[in-house]
């Protein structure tokens, strides 16, 4: 996929921070920076010249699987991995629908932390029905 824009892990650490902040918490605390790097590179996956995550949501939902399963943060990692992937889409000109259903939200991102949806095409699936265009 050609012309795609990838977070970086400063842009990932000012992404959780500022919903930190939104709750009255201070800035992320990076627990493994190993982890973080991991996940923000996890999206440019590729193997003989083959991508991974080839579509769009698809790097989304990888972004969002490492960041949510890896506990890149001593708090936050829920916020972090649902606001990275929707700065992600959004830049790459693919915004999520607003407003969103914050409850539906809330439970997608969790199903995706405890294990529950770990599969990168149907955590894609799922983000596309947050998508404005859906």
């Amino acid at each position: 996929m050609d012309d795609v824009f990838y977070l970086d892990s400063a842009m990932v650490i000012e992404i959780t921070t500022m919903a930190l902040a939104q709750e009255g918490q201070g800035p992320a605390m990076v627990r493994e920076t190993g982890l973080l790097e991991s996940a923000v590179h996890r999206p440019m996956g590729s193997s003989f010249g083959d991508e991974h995550y080839p579509g769009i949501f698809e790097k989304a939902a990888a972004l969002m699987h490492s960041l949510a399963r890896n506990h890149v943060f001593f708090d936050g990692n829920k916020r972090a991995a649902w606001n990275s992937a929707a700065t992600f889409l959004e830049v790459n000109g693919w915004p999520l629908a607003e407003p969103v259903d914050v409850d539906r939200a809330e439970h997608f991102v969790l199903d995706v932390a405890e294990g529950k949806l770990g599969d990168i095409e149907a955590i894609a699936a799922a983000l596309r029905t947050f998508h404005a265009l859906n």
